[in-house]
């Protein structure tokens, strides 16, 4: 018997909270963000969400979520932390939404990250995530 096949990375959103209508089911996004800002480093983020969307799933799907440090005096990325979750999808052409939510995230120091989505040992797709200082005198 073969393994199904890779599920479909439809998109990723990174985001300060996400909450559930629990009469429609619907996520609502709120705070979406593609960078952040710190006075220090390292830089602790207390909270942050992660939405994915994907389709060509086939039933119980375990999924790792990475947070990457692209560095660029290194050939390779520095991995930050690793998170898993898992969807049940019983049809594989619906479109299944992942949720997470991390905590206390520690971002080493300034530059551009990477949030990976990983279904095994394949990358599903990635979303950037920057980092930059505050400069002195500025507000955060």
């Amino acid at each position: 018997m073969t393994d199904p096949p890779a599920p479909t990375y439809l998109g990723m959103v990174m985001c300060d909270n996400i909450l559930q209508d629990p009469e429609t089911k619907k996520y609502y996004l709120l705070g979406t963000a593609t960078v952040t800002y710190a006075r220090s480093f390292p830089a602790r983020y207390p909270k942050m969400c992660v939405y994915a969307a994907l389709t060509g799933l086939h039933g119980h799907t375990k999924f790792t979520v990475k947070l990457v440090h692209v560095d660029p005096q290194r050939s390779d990325d520095v991995e930050v932390m690793s998170l898993e979750g898992a969807v049940d999808a019983p049809d594989p052409l619906a479109v299944a939404e992942l949720t997470l939510g991390l905590h206390n995230l520690l971002f080493p120091r300034p530059g551009e990250y990477r949030f990976q989505l990983w279904s095994g040992d394949t990358l599903l797709g990635e979303r950037k995530f920057h980092v930059r200082q505050v400069k002195p005198g500025a507000t955060a």
